[in-house]
């Protein structure tokens, strides 16, 4: 059963791969401004959003992923110290 966090890393990394050859960013950045900080600002921008979405989204499901797997060691663990109890 996939939780709320994990459906969110998925998707943050899955919009990451989308905007990586997406063609829509780079319409923002040809907007002629009297500044030259701003279109900078929105290529940088531009340029690592998709990298961080990927990165932040794949450690969320890494993340949850090891949570699950911890959950399960521990129903384990508590399912033999019950056998042991019912032993004695």
């Amino acid at each position: 059963m996939a939780t709320h966090k994990m459906a969110a890393g998925a998707a943050m990394v899955v919009l990451g791969l989308v905007a990586l050859s997406a063609d829509y960013l780079r319409n923002y950045i040809s907007v002629p401004l009297a500044d030259m900080w701003v279109p900078a600002l929105i290529i940088v921008i531009a340029g690592t959003l998709p990298a961080l979405l990927i990165i932040f989204g794949s450690i969320i499901v890494w993340g949850e992923l090891e949570e699950k797997k911890a959950e399960k060691e521990i129903i384990k663990i508590e399912r033999k110290l019950v056998r042991k109890k019912r032993k004695y």
